[in-house]
This record gives structure tokens, C-alpha cells and sequence, in this order.
């Protein structure tokens, strides 16, 4: 998308995706991966947010947008995003609710 856009990819014309990608660091003594989204409120329906550790792609989280109310997200091994790893499906989902509006 254009840079006046406020998300990164629409997906069959319907879908706003913001992509993330975000690098681990040592925080204390665990690792955590922060994610700045700039926005409270979400302006796209998911974000798509690729988590690395030590070079490697560690996960991939696909959370819905009004799933996130925060600025940034510190996420760790144990998260309460860990429900949205490799969640491909809400594309599909996301896509038959666009079907059923238009009809």
C-alpha cells in the first residue's frame, strides 16, 4: 500500500493487514520481543507480526486488531498472544464475513 495508507497489504480487497517484525533482546533474564504499533486503536483487521530469535523466525503471530489496545507489545515465551501463533485460519474467517456483509 501507499504510505497514506495506515496498514501494509489488503488482502482480497477487504482484509487490512499491518505487518511487524521484531527482534528478541534480553530483558533481566528472559527474552522478549516489543513491537511498536504507534496506534492505541488498531487501524487494520490483523497484524502480522514475525518474531525473531538469534537471526532465526522464531513465531509468527496473526492477531486480530481490536484484540490490541496498547501502543506496544512486549511479548515473551509465555504470552497471552501465544493463542494467535501461525493463526492463518483468521484470514478465511475474515474473508467469509466479508462474503456474508456483501450479500
Amino acid at each position: 500500500m501507499s504510505v497514506r495508507h495506515p496498514y501494509d497489504l489488503l488482502v482480497n480487497e477487504s482484509i487490512k493487514v499491518d505487518i511487524k517484525v521484531s527482534r528478541s533482546y534480553m530483558n533481566r533474564s528472559s527474552l522478549v520481543n516489543t513491537v511498536g504499533l504507534s496506534k492505541k486503536f488498531a487501524t487494520c483487521d490483523l497484524y502480522l507480526i514475525f518474531l525473531e530469535t538469534a537471526g532465526e523466525l522464531d513465531r509468527t503471530l496473526i492477531i486480530p486488531g481490536y484484540e490490541v489496545r496498547h501502543k506496544y507489545l512486549n511479548i515473551g515465551k509465555e504470552s497471552k498472544y501465544n493463542k494467535y501463533i501461525d493463526r492463518w485460519d483468521l484470514f478465511q474467517i475474515y474473508n467469509s464475513l466479508k462474503e456474508r456483509v456483501e450479500i
